[in-house]
């Protein structure tokens, strides 16, 4: 349970509600390179309600490590995973609640319970496809350091 103020969220349910994966025909095997997309495609609370709901979605796109003699253009496999995360305010919500940023703590509090639905999704899309294991990184706190440092990076 987050807190944040008079405001604390509890996590009430999980949903994965929507997967995507795609392959190449040909899987060339050894080195590839990872980028995953990180998104929460929706966000709503109801006021004069406890209740919030967040989705989160991952995208992973997988194509040839940059040493391999194949184009990076060439995708090798595209996964996609969207999670519900259902909570619950420990007070009815106000629209002030909202443009005070205090509803940003539900959102991390989502991210951090949607991760394992993620990760566990992710490896079974993989799985599927028939493609060389690939874990997500075990927390969400992972996956922010990750792409914090991607936007680092491409800023230079």
């Amino acid at each position: 349970m987050r807190a944040l103020g008079d405001l604390e969220f509890k996590v009430e349910e999980v949903y994965p509600i929507e997967s995507e994966g795609s392959r190449a025909r040909v899987v060339v095997q050894g080195d590839a390179a990872v980028s995953i997309d990180y998104s929460i495609p929706s966000a709503s609370y109801g006021v004069g309600t406890r209740q919030i709901l967040i989705e989160t979605e991952y995208a992973i796109r997988i194509t040839p490590a940059p040493s391999s003699s194949i184009s990076q253009e060439d995708v090798i496999a595209y996964l996609r995973y969207r999670v519900l995360v259902a909570l619950s305010a420990s007070r009815e919500l106000t629209p002030e609640d909202a443009d005070s940023g205090a509803l940003d703590e539900a959102t991390m509090e989502a991210n951090y319970a949607a991760h394992p639905y993620h990760r566990q999704g992710i490896s079974s899309m993989v799985a599927a496809l028939g493609l060389p294991p690939y874990p997500l990184p075990v927390t969400f706190d992972a996956i922010r350091a990750s792409l914090e440092e991607e936007t680092r990076v491409a800023a230079k």
